[in-house]
């Protein structure tokens, strides 16, 4: 017998632009059992987690997608390239010291305790789930400042070894995790990651990459119910 039940989903994105195609479908896929709850966060990490923050104290989910652009460091990732993010840090949180920067596992304080069944986590989050179809999974750092200086990215290379870098992936997996949510972060390449070039960026084509990528291949039915009821 078919699976009929209502679906909740849940797709977060820094800004209303990157949403604004996606609410257009959204008569569509309530035709079809599903309800899209779109959330516009605004930009960064704090005003993320308290925008999750606040919805999960009034809505329960299925699935949770973290949609938006990225800024790519390896030359192998294409502008407008659709890739998963399937582990992102807090890139600046923890200390400066002469000897260089120190993490929260080294300071010894966890960005989310463990509790009963969840392990602690400090700088660094596993995406809560993975898409295991053909697309680029890459490991992310998330920033309050942009790189924008041959110094800076440098630094952040050394430390991290990372292949994007956005302002939210990070707090919207420690929410999936903190919140119990089976979570994907879909970015879509805009700019690399150089000293700060805007004329060079794809802010728009890369917006529209991946609001094409949920609508043709994640906001349907057969899909989402593959994936709630995937093991991860």
């Amino acid at each position: 017998m078919e699976d009929r039940r209502p679906l909740n989903v849940l797709v977060v994105a820094a800004t209303e632009p990157e949403l604004r195609a996606l609410r257009l479908e959204i008569p569509r896929l309530k035709a079809e059992g599903i309800r899209v709850h779109g959330l516009a966060t605004g930009i960064g990490m704090v005003n993320t987690g308290l925008a999750l923050g606040q919805f999960a104290a009034r809505q329960s989910i299925d699935l949770a997608f973290n949609i938006g652009i990225a800024g790519a460091y390896p030359a192998s990732l294409a502008l407008t390239q659709v890739v998963q993010v399937v582990e992102d840090s807090f890139a600046e949180m923890g200390a400066e010291s002469p000897e260089g920067f120190i993490d929260l596992e080294t300071m010894g304080f966890a960005s989310l305790i463990a509790t009963q069944g969840r392990p602690e986590y400090y700088n660094t989050f596993p995406a809560p789930a993975r898409f295991r179809w053909e697309i680029p999974a890459v490991k992310g750092i998330t920033v309050n400042k942009v790189s924008g200086t041959t110094e800076g990215i440098a630094r952040r290379q050394q430390i991290w070894q990372p292949e994007v870098e956005t302002m939210e992936g990070a707090a919207f997996f420690q929410a999936c995790h903190a919140f119990g949510w089976k979570g994907y972060q879909f970015r879509a390449i805009s700019n690399r990651v150089e000293p700060r070039d805007r004329s060079k960026w794809q802010i728009g084509p890369a917006i529209k990459a991946v609001q094409d990528w949920m609508r043709e291949r994640i906001l349907r039915r057969d899909v989402l119910l593959e994936l709630i009821e995937s093991e991860g």
